[in-house]
C-alpha cells in the first residue's frame, strides 16, 4: 500500500516528456515487479522504452538498461516473443550506439543469451554468440567474455566437446588479459568445472575446483561468496564420486 501511495504522488509531479519521468516510470515498473504485479511491471517499462527513446541521443544508457527491464519482464510473464524482439532491439542500439567492444554491448549480450537460455532457446543463444565473436579482436577480454558464455551455452545444450573447446580459449585469453586470480578467469574456471564433471572427469573437476578455492577465498570481490559456494558445492559431488 505504501508503493502504491508513493505510485500516485510521484505520478502528480511528472511532466509529459523528461528524463525524470522516465526514471519514475523504471521505479513504479520495478516497485510492482517486487510486489508480483508482473503485467503492471511490463506496463510502466513499455512508457519508460517509449518516452527515453523520444529523449534519445540523452541518456543512450538508460535507453540501454530500459529494454532490458523490458526484455526480463516479458521473459518472465512468459511472452518469449516479445522478450525475443526486445533483446534483438537492445543488441542492435547497444551495437550501433557503444560499438561491439564496448563493456555495455558484451553485457547485454550476455543478458540476452541468459534471457535465450531461461525461456529454452538456446540454440537462438548460441545463433547470437556466433554472430558476434568475430567481430572482436582475438585475444581480447571481450573475445574471451563471449567464448566464456558459449562454453556455458554448449553445456546447456550436452554439447561438451564444443564447450571444453570454448572454455579452454576463454581462460587462455583471460590468463593474458587480467590474470589468473581474475574475476572472468574463476567464473569460467568454475563453470569448466561443471563440465567435467558432466563428463565424469572427476579428478580434473577436483584439481581445477580446489585451486580455484583457494583463490576465490582470498579475493577482494564483492561477489564472491555465491561463486565460493557454487565451487565448494561442485567439489563436495566431487569427492563423493
Amino acid at each position: 500500500e505504501d508503493c502504491l501511495r508513493l505510485e500516485s504522488l510521484l505520478q502528480a509531479d511528472m511532466q509529459p516528456a523528461d528524463s525524470l519521468s522516465a526514471d519514475y516510470y523504471s521505479l513504479f515498473g520495478s516497485l510492482h515487479q517486487q510486489l508480483g504485479n508482473n503485467l503492471a511491471a511490463i506496463g510502466y517499462f513499455n512508457k519508460e522504452v517509449s518516452l527515453r527513446k523520444i529523449l534519445l541521443p540523452e541518456g543512450p544508457e538508460a535507453y540501454s538498461d530500459a529494454l532490458f527491464n523490458l526484455m526480463y519482464a516479458n521473459a518472465l510473464e512468459g511472452y518469449y516473443r516479445g522478450a525475443f524482439e526486445v533483446g534483438t532491439e537492445l543488441l542492435t542500439f547497444d551495437k550501433n550506439q557503444f560499438g561491439a567492444e564496448s563493456s555495455k554491448f558484451i553485457q547485454s549480450l550476455g543478458d540476452f543469451v541468459d534471457v535465450l537460455v531461461q525461456i529454452d532457446q538456446p540454440q537462438k543463444a548460441l545463433i547470437e554468440l556466433k554472430k558476434v565473436l568475430p567481430q572482436l579482436s582475438v585475444g581480447s577480454i571481450y573475445s574471451g567474455l563471449v567464448e566464456a558464455k558459449l562454453g556455458y551455452v554448449c553445456t546447456y545444450m550436452g554439447l561438451h566437446r564444443n564447450a571444453e573447446r570454448a572454455f579452454v580459449g576463454a581462460l587462455k585469453v583471460f590468463e593474458q588479459t587480467s590474470g589468473s586470480a581474475s574475476l572472468e578467469y574463476q567464473l569460467t574456471l568454475s563453470n569448466y568445472g561443471n563440465l567435467l564433471i558432466e563428463q565424469g572427469k572427476y579428478d580434473k573437476a577436483d584439481e581445477i575446483l580446489s585451486a580455484s578455492l583457494a583463490i576465490i577465498a582470498n579475493a577482494d570481490w564483492s561477489n564472491k561468496e555465491q561463486l565460493y559456494y557454487a565451487a565448494l558445492n561442485n567439489l563436495s559431488i566431487v569427492t563423493q564420486m
